[in-house]
């Protein structure tokens, strides 16, 4: 349940972050939700979790993966276009 509460709670400031960037458009939202997640980490809520590497490859790193596939696909223009963006990503990680 605990695990399910903290879902909750990310999701929750994810939308908070997309309110708060619509009144302060020139603060990137990165450094909104970076921010966001200071306060809720100070904030006592009673909820301790235990870091699970697959709970993170689950909730962090599967939809950065899927989004930079997406974008990948997009801009691509042929073999040599491929190649390059997939090359650009590599060197980027």
């Amino acid at each position: 349940m605990e695990t399910f509460l903290a879902v909750l709670l990310l999701l929750g400031l994810i939308a908070v972050s997309n309110v708060v960037n619509r009144f302060i458009p020139f603060v990137p939202i990165p450094l909104i939700q970076i921010g966001l997640g200071v306060i809720a980490a100070l904030v006592p809520t009673g909820i301790h979790m235990h870091f699970e590497p697959e709970l993170f490859f689950v909730l962090f790193i599967a939809p950065l993966l899927y989004n930079d596939g997406r974008r990948t696909r997009a801009v691509s223009c042929g073999i040599c276009g491929h190649l390059f963006c997939c090359w650009r990503l590599a060197l980027s990680l």
